[in-house]
């Protein structure tokens, strides 16, 4: 099960499956950004910031954890990102990867614009919070594609470091983005702050979502059962 015809040919290269065994029935996680109520961490952060606009920065890992973080990741290059945001009246739900926790454990809860979601009993889920914000910010991460579903905005955040040290790509970055490209925090400060002002990348964004996120009906997760309950049983 895929979520489009992209996806269906990487994985039939990838994985030595005839194409005709790939079934395009989106993604059933991505049925959380057309269907969705509230979730009381996002509230609460509501109502300690009223007017703020609300981003979560998902980044990918980088070599699995293993070393020290990167400059622009660690809670001294945050805690200057923080003052910037408090000025824009922006808060930031930073979820790192689960290989990347333990460089932010006990530095939860000094910073007054960022959130550190590294407390799996809470923020276990990004589904359960991703769809309820007002933006993503991210590098290279899956969900960049998968949230093109919801059609709000995307900032771009790609640090050099994962093309160095990492997998690297199955398309060209600017194929398969919809927003800013910046390379700074300051960037991205201002990129969240002009898009609050005008977004101009709507069109972009309904691009490539009708590539990557066909199904935007919220049904995701029906079609994978039909598409199962046919392969069980292909008499009915």
């Amino acid at each position: 099960m895929t979520a489009c015809r992209d996806a269906a040919e990487k994985y039939a290269r990838a994985f030595g499956v005839p194409p005709e065994q790939m079934f395009i029935t989106g993604q059933p996680k991505d049925d959380n950004f057309v269907v969705c109520g509230k979730n009381a961490m996002v509230e609460e952060i509501r109502a300690r910031h009223p007017g703020a606009t609300i981003y979560v920065y998902l980044p990918t890992h980088r070599n699995f954890g293993q070393g020290d973080v990167c400059k622009e990741l660690t809670y001294e290059a945050f805690a200057r990102l923080n003052t910037l945001l408090r000025e824009k009246q922006i808060v930031m739900i930073f979820k790192p990867h689960t290989h990347e926790f333990a460089h932010y454990r006990g530095k939860t809860h000094s910073l007054s614009n960022i959130v550190f979601a590294t407390d799996p009993e809470a923020y276990g889920d990004v589904y359960a919070f991703l769809p309820m914000c007002d933006g993503l910010i991210t590098d290279y991460s899956g969900v960049m594609l998968g949230y093109l579903t919801g059609g709000k905005p995307i900032v771009y955040f790609p640090l050099d470091e994962y093309l160095r040290n990492d997998a690297g790509f199955c398309f060209r970055y600017e194929e398969v983005t919809a927003g800013p490209i910046c390379k700074t925090w300051e960037e991205v400060v201002r990129a969240i702050d002009a898009i609050r002002a005008e977004d101009t990348y709507k069109q972009r964004r309904e691009e490539l979502r009708k590539r990557f996120s066909p199904y935007n009906d919220g049904r995701n997760c029906q079609r994978v059962y039909q598409e199962i309950q046919s392969i069980l049983h292909p008499s009915n």
